[in-house]
């Protein structure tokens, strides 16, 4: 069964409601669909790349980040990747979207039992990061954090305007 059979089947047989994006070049499939989380709407991704065998499962979280705030949302991300076995967080500054986007190689099918384990992991991951990068991206920052940061500002202007 080819990938994207294997996928629909996946979504299909979870009972849940998807759409597929068109536009995408040939060989992308790309399903968009959405879940409530603990107050929040989390949206989901799962997008097959034919040529390359994989299949990337990437959650978006419910917020935008104000670019204001993206140095230090940046290193905040880099420390938290740095504990993840699988996936990462990722930040895109022309938009200002945060999604967890985790890789799963297809080049021998999707095993179902690993991918929902997968897709449920992206899931979670979201759920559970939200709480952690939610204040950096809206700038609320405790009194030490903020001196932190300022610190760290005030060094690099000094070094950049020599």
């Amino acid at each position: 069964m080819d990938l994207v059979r294997q996928v629909i089947s996946f979504l299909d047989g979870n009972h849940w409601t998807y759409q597929k994006e068109n536009g995408w070049p040939e060989g992308i499939h790309v399903f968009e669909l959405s879940f409530r989380v603990e107050g929040m709407t989390v949206k989901m991704k799962v997008k097959i790349d034919e040529e390359r065998k994989a299949c990337v499962i990437t959650g978006f979280f419910p917020i935008l980040v104000d670019p204001v705030y993206s140095y230090p949302l940046c290193q905040l991300i880099a420390k938290e990747n740095r504990s993840k076995l699988f996936g990462a967080l990722m930040y895109e500054e022309r938009n200002g979207e945060l999604t967890y986007e985790y890789t799963y190689p297809a080049s021998r099918g999707i095993d179902n039992e690993e991918f929902e384990k997968m897709f449920y992991i992206v899931l979670k991951m979201v759920s559970d990061e939200y709480k952690v990068l939610r204040g950096c991206c809206q700038g609320r920052f405790t009194k030490q954090e903020v001196s932190e940061i300022a610190k760290k500002i005030q060094g690099l202007v000094n070094d950049i305007v020599r």
